[in-house]
């Protein structure tokens, strides 16, 4: 996107520098002819309407550049809230709730959030910066950390449930 921008930039200026040497030269020879004035002064016309094309070329690819910015940077602060926000609805679920069949579900949309995690830490604009990449980067681990406390013992938490239930009397 820059290249464009640059590309019209430099084509503007070289035709505004063209012009107004141009537009010199026809002025130093209208000693004679007014059709070479008229000429000057019409080449430095157009060679200032390229250069304040080539400035409002440049006002607008900064303008641009700005917003796409913010728009990445909304962007990103709300999948942090969204994942964010699954990982505190799985803490309130598994609390409400607690069974293995819950923390099996409720693990998985932590899980999703770790994946969001990852995404977002390989973006370049956050790696661009050391104190949200460090944030990030431990709240992944303390999302793997999770999946590994799941995997390690998962099994053994559905065991006792099962035979929890069948120690129950039946209604």
């Amino acid at each position: 996107m820059r290249q464009p921008y640059r590309l019209l930039t430099f084509v503007l200026a070289l035709c505004a520098v063209v012009a107004v040497a141009g537009a010199f030269v026809l002025l130093h020879m209208s000693h004679t002819a007014d059709f070479d004035l008229e000429v000057g002064k019409w080449l430095l016309t157009v060679a200032l309407a390229f250069a304040l094309t080539g400035a409002l070329a440049i006002v607008v690819k900064q303008i641009d550049q700005r917003r796409s910015e913010r728009q990445a940077w909304q962007d990103i602060l709300n999948d942090l809230v969204g994942a964010n926000q699954k990982v505190i609805l799985a803490r309130v679920r598994l609390q409400a709730h607690q069974s293995a069949k819950t923390y099996q579900e409720q693990l998985a949309e932590v899980m999703a959030a770790r994946v969001e995690m990852r995404r977002i830490s390989a973006l370049d604009i956050v790696n661009r910066d050391d104190t949200l990449s460090g944030q990030i980067t431990a709240m992944r681990e303390y999302l793997d950390a999770l999946g590994r406390e799941y995997a390690a013992g998962y099994l053994r938490v559905a065991r006792q449930q099962r035979l929890m239930r069948r120690g129950s009397p039946s209604r």
